[in-house]
């Protein structure tokens, strides 16, 4: 049982942390029937720059960008780093504004970093959205999020909540970046949920990886160790969940803990978490599909190259209806269980 478990992590963490390098990733697409630019006019070029490149949930935001791109009849060039790494990032923003590509469209790794390359971004006349994550303060046109960060670190928390016999316990709560904008939103609106509506669940840490599974494990080894009467792990980022789970199935297999004490919920892309949710490790998770996240980038880059005008109620091709609400872009969220697992290979 142990040697499976190290494949399923081993193999986690390929898919999931898998470097692809840092030299640029870039995609000329076949322009789609009916949507390429005008004979004699230049192709719209738009740079994607993700959090980090590998990790399967970007490389999927990678398929749906490129997609994107394909169907509008633009270039995509998709490029980040292997790791989270803040002035890389700005860097490779920067270059790409010298470059003057239409459009930019950034998860943003550090909410403050890039006020000023955003700002430069505008004086040249380049166009600047965020995904993923923000950085509400600096100059972008729009934010292209699942759903509000107040619905999604609630929903992530009701993901643990359903699954304990009793809201009450000690709950560690496991995030990625400290810094990242989305991730401190999600986690104050679980915590706020807690405070508000389950007073006998104690928070025994708030416990960041900074992306890294392998962080994430070895954390996860660390507070359940701490805790032998622990209750529940909330995970409020991708590679957590799957290290919450493998560090209970070891501890539950070495006598720490009892078979099914250790309720695991919150964010669980479905590659990383399929045979945890079909083992009964964790019933079920929250997701939204990265794709729609990387077409709807290069998508809202193209409408503003164009200047069109994008409203709420939107069809999306290839996304579905869109929310538009001010400067931010949604594109919904799901719940999935051991019934539905297989339907979502990303």
């Amino acid at each position: 049982m142990k040697k499976a478990l190290a494949m399923i992590l081993a193999a986690g963490m390929m898919l999931a942390m898998a470097a692809c390098g840092a030299a640029p990733v870039s995609s000329a697409s076949t322009p789609a029937s009916g949507s390429a630019p005008a004979q004699g006019e230049a192709t719209r070029t738009y740079f994607i720059n993700p959090k980090m490149v590998g990790a399967a949930y970007w490389e999927t935001a990678k398929e749906g960008a490129l997609q994107a791109g394909e169907d509008l009849g633009a270039e995509v060039i998709w490029n980040g780093t292997s790791e989270v790494d803040v002035a890389k990032q700005i860097n490779m923003v920067t270059d790409m504004i010298t470059r003057q590509v239409d459009g930019i469209a950034v998860a943003v790794n550090d909410a403050t970093s890039m006020t000023n390359v955003f700002n430069q971004a505008k004086e040249a006349s380049i166009p600047v959205v965020t995904f993923d994550s923000d950085s509400e303060n600096a100059e972008r046109a729009y934010c292209i999020l699942p759903d509000t960060d107040e619905a999604i670190g609630e929903a992530f928390l009701a993901a643990l909540i359903n699954q304990m016999p009793e809201p009450k316990g000690k709950v560690a709560v496991m995030i990625a970046s400290p810094s990242a904008a989305n991730i401190i939103a999600w986690r104050d609106a679980a915590l706020a949920k807690i405070e508000a509506e389950y007073p006998e669940i104690e928070i025994v840490g708030v416990y960041p990886s900074n992306d890294d599974q392998q962080k994430a494990y070895e954390n996860a080894k660390s507070f359940i160790q701490a805790n032998p009467d622990l209750s529940g792990i909330l995970c409020l980022a991708g590679a957590e969940t799957p290290a919450a789970c493998k560090a209970v199935q070891e501890a539950v297999e070495a006598g720490q803990l009892e078979e099914g004490q250790v309720k695991v919920g919150g964010m669980g892309i479905p590659s990383l978490v399929r045979e945890y949710i079909k083992d009964g490790t964790m019933s079920e998770s929250v997701m939204w599909n990265p794709a729609s996240m990387g077409y709807l980038a290069v998508w809202t880059l193209d409408q503003l190259a164009q200047g069109n005008e994008i409203t709420d109620g939107t069809e999306v091709p290839g996304v579905g209806t869109i929310k538009v609400d001010g400067d931010r872009i949604y594109c919904g969220t799901f719940t999935f269980t051991a019934e539905d697992v297989d339907n979502y290979q990303f």
